[in-house]
């Protein structure tokens, strides 16, 4: 998908700014099939120039509330996002950010998806109850009873006692849902949980203080 910024200043004509912003698309659209426009475009969805451009792009305009307020009691709808895969995005709305004296900043959702990785099975050795002492303990009596020196021998005697005290186990290193999910995003995602939960167990924000 291309995307660019645009600008429309109010004393350029609108046949000039909607020419030249078609000869753009026309350019891009042999690489690209899809493209959002995003700026203040100073023209109202309603107005023929800007109604004849979207028509011409099978194009629409998301933006669908007030966005200028230069007018109390007129405000008018040109900060848009324009694009011909309007089903491609959501949650598009106006906030105001305190940055601009009229204007609000519009805001809108790229849909996406990842293809989810396979999950991964490791082993490991569990030696929460490891206790280094019993291990020597019972190594030595499973070596003093056995006569024959061969390493093999040794290695399967150790590898036996180890098991009896740090066993093996297996787990399941859950794939990422997307590329982004870092292991430090990972863990955030994780503490919001435990303290969603935690919420949840005492019964509101008072109680949570307590």
């Amino acid at each position: 998908m291309a995307s660019w910024g645009c600008y429309h200043p109010p004393s350029q004509s609108d046949d000039y700014f909607f020419y030249h912003l078609t000869n753009s698309l026309d350019h891009f659209s042999k690489k690209y099939d899809k493209f959002l426009l995003a700026g203040d475009f100073n023209s109202e969805e309603t107005e023929s120039n800007l109604s004849d451009f979207l028509h011409t792009h099978d194009a629409k305009s998301i933006v669908k509330v007030n966005t200028c307020f230069k007018s109390i009691l007129n405000p008018s709808c040109i900060d848009l996002f324009i694009t011909n895969k309007a089903s491609s995005f959501q949650k598009t709305m106006a906030i105001n950010n305190g940055l601009s004296d009229f204007h609000k900043m519009v805001i809108t959702v790229l849909k996406t998806s990842f293809k989810k990785s396979q999950a991964r099975y490791i082993s490991y050795r569990d030696y929460s109850k490891f206790n280094n002492n019993l291990f020597k303990d019972d190594l030595k009596i499973m070596l003093h009873s056995n006569t024959q020196s061969d390493y093999t021998v040794f290695e399967t005697i150790f590898l036996k006692i180890l098991n009896k005290h740090a066993p093996l186990k297996k787990k399941v290193i859950r794939a990422n849902h997307a590329p982004y999910i870092t292991k430090t995003l990972r863990k955030a995602i994780m503490r919001r949980t435990q303290l969603e939960s935690k919420y949840q167990k005492k019964g509101g924000y008072d109680n949570l203080r307590s």
